[in-house]
């Protein structure tokens, strides 16, 4: 089993990876991607390489990969004992990764209960790796994986899901639109992917990224409804109670810890996007004043997804604006309120989420609905 000090996936894959060395010491690499059914788009997460790998930082859509697609209707296994002969033609995926020089693969769907999560694919730089001898190893190792992955997913949906309840126990709505969480969140793994190579991000913090931002204002659960709902400008003092709930919201999440029976993931990278998202770039944001660097990285690119889609939503009290003029006010707040890098990261992600856009609408948002400013 991997050791207790794993923390991360990447360390757990090359934990179970080095399990296998014995049975299988030309296997080279044990990679997962993750698919979103939303938006049926594929995204890299860890790997075992221990060096460049292929697919970093990388998205596909499941469209645009046959094999995949089909291992998927199938169930799989698929076993290639000859990529470079097999997929000579084959996607952008199959491309890559017979440019790097791997030569054999094992592919599997990952399921967790009776969820499909992505797949997990084991490769070599020989030839012929996966014959009858290797299958059950590879087979044993593909449930592990599939473990390992779901077990911190649930402990994921557990807090989710406990937020949820404590919001209806309260009787606090939310007055953001399920699919406004799940859009920013999009935008929020769009933005981290373009940086991810520039700031030297790992494709599991920009999962990590996607999977919390959605819990960025949970601290609103603790705010007053005549203060949350109230449909006039707030007077100073109103202020003041809603710039607590960052903190509210880090306070919420440490009791569910404190009563908790087992530990959850990536706290720290949860609590910076609960506690720091209101931060502004030039330090003029709260709670803490942070400025430039000293803000998390992870809090500066969620509040840029944040604030995107809530300007190109339709609200009670405005219309939807385009994305090109949501786009062109943000980057004049670039260096202040946002950092300016995330911006450019937005602007230059816009295609990917024009297509998030049309997939996950508002529910009550009409085929196009009336915008503001084009």
């Amino acid at each position: 089993m991997p050791t207790p000090s794993a923390q991360t996936l990447t360390e757990r894959l090359e934990a179970i990876h080095s399990l296998l060395t014995d049975k299988l010491p030309r296997l080279a690499r044990i990679a997962v991607a993750l698919y979103d059914g939303n938006t049926d788009m594929l995204h890299t997460l860890a790997h075992s390489s221990r060096g460049d790998d292929p697919l970093s930082h990388y998205g596909i859509a499941l469209s645009e990969v046959p094999s995949l697609r089909e291992l998927l209707a199938q169930g799989g296994p698929r076993i290639a004992n000859d990529i470079a002969n097999d997929y000579a033609h084959g996607s952008e995926h199959s491309q890559r990764i017979i440019g790097q020089g791997y030569r054999s693969s094992y592919t599997a769907v990952l399921t967790h209960r009776n969820a499909v999560l992505g797949f997990v694919f084991f490769n070599s730089y020989e030839p012929g790796l996966f014959d009858a001898q290797a299958v059950p190893v590879v087979e044993c190792a593909a449930r592990l994986v599939a473990l390992t992955i779901g077990e911190d997913l649930d402990a994921t949906r557990i807090l989710m899901g406990a937020i949820v309840a404590l919001g209806k126990v309260a009787r606090v709505r939310d007055p953001e639109t399920g699919e406004h969480l799940e859009r920013m969140a999009r935008f929020s793994r769009e933005i981290a992917l373009r940086l991810a190579e520039p700031w030297g991000l790992t494709d599991e913090f920009v999962e990590n990224v996607f999977l919390y931002a959605p819990l960025h204002d949970i601290g609103k659960l603790a705010m007053p409804d005549a203060i949350l709902f109230k449909p006039k400008e707030l007077s100073a003092e109103e202020w003041r109670v809603m710039r607590q709930h960052p903190g509210r919201g880090c306070e919420i999440v440490q009791i569910m810890l404190d009563n908790a029976a087992a530990p959850f993931p990536h706290i720290d990278l949860l609590t910076n996007i609960i506690r720091h998202h209101h931060e502004c770039y030039d330090g003029s944001g709260y709670p803490d004043a942070l400025a430039g660097a000293d803000i998390p990285v992870e809090a500066r690119i969620v509040a840029v997804a944040d604030s995107f889609d809530a300007l190109t939503s339709l609200r009670p009290y405005k219309a939807r604006w385009s994305n090109e003029r949501a786009l062109a006010w943000m980057k004049t707040q670039a260096g202040s309120r946002f950092d300016p890098e995330c911006v450019v990261a937005l602007e230059r992600s816009i295609g990917s989420i024009a297509r998030i856009q049309a997939a996950i609408r508002d529910p009550d948002a009409p085929p196009g609905d009336a915008t503001e400013g084009g």
